[in-house]
């Protein structure tokens, strides 16, 4: 099942803050978009239901750039809410493989600033580079390309399909 991009954002939020990691608007957008390509190549359908736009210098989500409209330079310190109920935005996730997953994407790049995260996403052949070309900015990014892109990734890591399966 996939996710409201909002709710794999706060997931990313308490992985990071189990992990003392601090992550900013930027940062926190770029690990939603890692997390959604990862779980294209590792379990062959999204955790990540929304699809990033190829905006100016990187994918983006756009749910979750409004609701941190607020944050410029600060590190984000709380979870996102639904405006209506100031609920977080939660749901149990459908597999302790996708929780993996999360906690893995924040270790690895919760620690490398958004500029760089932003440079890593947009790169030459990486889905927004393809969707920029032939869509120009602000399009959607296909899944189809992502899959694609994340799926050559983990073929060229050695990373088995069955990695998170397999993981304890």
């Amino acid at each position: 099942m996939a996710f409201d991009s909002r709710i794999i954002a706060n997931k990313v939020l308490q992985s990071a803050w189990q992990q003392e990691i601090v992550l900013k608007k930027m940062q926190l957008i770029k690990l939603v978009y890692f997390v959604h390509g990862w779980s294209l190549a590792m379990f062959d359908s999204s955790v990540v239901e929304d699809m990033p736009e190829a905006w100016q210098i990187a994918p983006v989500y756009p749910k979750i750039y409004r609701e941190l409209s607020g944050y410029t330079t600060q590190s984000v310190n709380m979870l996102l809410m639904d405006s209506r109920t100031h609920i977080p935005f939660d749901a149990k996730l459908d597999s302790k493989e996708q929780g993996r997953l999360i906690a893995d994407i924040t270790n690895h790049y919760g620690n490398i600033d958004a500029f760089t995260l932003s440079l890593k996403t947009s790169e030459a052949d990486t889905p927004y580079d393809l969707t920029i070309k032939k869509h120009g900015k602000y399009s959607i990014i296909k899944e189809d390309l992502m899959l694609s892109y994340f799926e050559r990734k983990r073929i060229k890591l050695g990373l088995d399909k069955n990695y998170y399966n397999n993981k304890e």
